[in-house]
């Protein structure tokens, strides 16, 4: 049963996968922002070079991922707007912000509609607060949370049952139902 799950999700997250930003193309940069207060929290940032293919992006629920663009843009077509928003700021500059779980992507056009550059989005669930609390709560658990779609997958290795069981109704706090996450744990 276990090894018929471990196949199905790792299927699930080969179909989904779209793959690592080569370094020689693009390159992610986390900078520090203040917030309003005192504290100082990191986000990423991805800088683009030039002769841009289209490009695999990330992006949890409910985050923004700020993106530099080595020339000037003029339209945007977003094609699935209530999965992503891309806000312009400036002609090079230009926010990413994740909506709802899916996919989606996104054209950049130069002045003479020349396409500058395609993004391939994937939002996901944010799993950072749910790795945070399982850490908190379960110090001494080695529990490694994925996110799929709108699923959390739970792998790694616990003490007990309990343990197991304890990580998964934390971990459902941080989904729609209890019924989207999977627990994988050893």
């Amino acid at each position: 049963m276990l090894a018929r799950a471990l196949t199905l999700t790792l299927t699930l997250l080969a179909l989904i996968s779209l793959g690592p930003v080569p370094a020689a193309i693009a390159q992610t940069k986390q900078i520090t922002v203040p917030t309003s207060n005192g504290e100082q929290i990191e986000i990423g940032t991805l800088e683009l070079g030039d002769g841009l293919p289209a490009r695999a992006i990330s992006l949890p629920v409910g985050k923004a991922r700020l993106i530099r663009l080595p020339m000037e843009v003029r339209d945007v077509l977003v094609a699935n707007p209530a999965t992503a928003n891309v806000v312009v700021k400036t002609p090079r500059l230009i926010y990413l912000v994740g909506l709802t779980v899916g996919a989606t992507n996104a054209f950049f056009l130069d002045a003479d509609g020349k396409e500058l550059l395609r993004l391939e989005i994937q939002v996901q669930l944010d799993v950072i607060g749910a790795e945070e609390t399982l850490k908190s709560l379960l110090p001494h658990a080695d529990v490694k949370i994925t996110a799929v779609n709108s699923h959390l997958f739970l792998t790694g290795e616990v003490r007990s049952a309990d343990i197991s069981h304890n990580a998964q109704v934390i971990a459902s706090r941080f989904v729609a139902a209890e019924t989207n996450v999977i627990n994988m744990l050893a």
